[in-house]
């Protein structure tokens, strides 16, 4: 994916560069998936989103006479919000689904096990909202 990558830094103003890249990405998802992890899942997203608006972007350039450079504006206009909206839900369902009911209880948290540690290199000797008075 990485070697798919260099063509978009050397041709930057280059959609067919672009577009190997979005295919090999997408299919380096593809082989990944059912079990694919949430970067991937990132991944085929965004170039998900980057595809169906450089699609909209040639299907209105070509009813329209704009020019090449209007048509890269226009897809970076298009391109933003469903990237931006992609990212900002992916992050949300990545923290969310971390929250449970054992979060919220200091007898089992992994919070509370971390700030124990903290707080006692800090050279603290109990914990400061637990109630608890007992010494690490």
């Amino acid at each position: 994916m990485i070697l798919a990558g260099i063509p978009c830094l050397v041709f930057s103003n280059s959609f067919a560069a672009l577009a190997g890249f979005v295919a090999v990405s997408t299919g380096v998802v593809y082989t990944h998936l059912p079990a694919a992890s949430n970067h991937f899942m990132l991944a085929l997203l965004v170039n998900l989103a980057l595809t169906a608006c450089a699609i909209a972007v040639l299907l209105s350039r070509s009813r329209s006479n704009a020019t090449r450079d209007e048509a890269r504006e226009r897809w970076l206009q298009l391109v933003f919000t469903p990237v931006g909206l992609t990212i900002v839900v992916v992050y949300f369902f990545t923290v969310f689904h971390k929250l449970n009911t054992s979060f919220f209880d200091p007898n089992v948290s992994l919070y509370r096990s971390l700030s124990e540690v903290g707080i006692s290199q800090a050279g603290h000797g109990y914990a400061p909202d637990t109630g608890q008075d007992r010494p690490y």
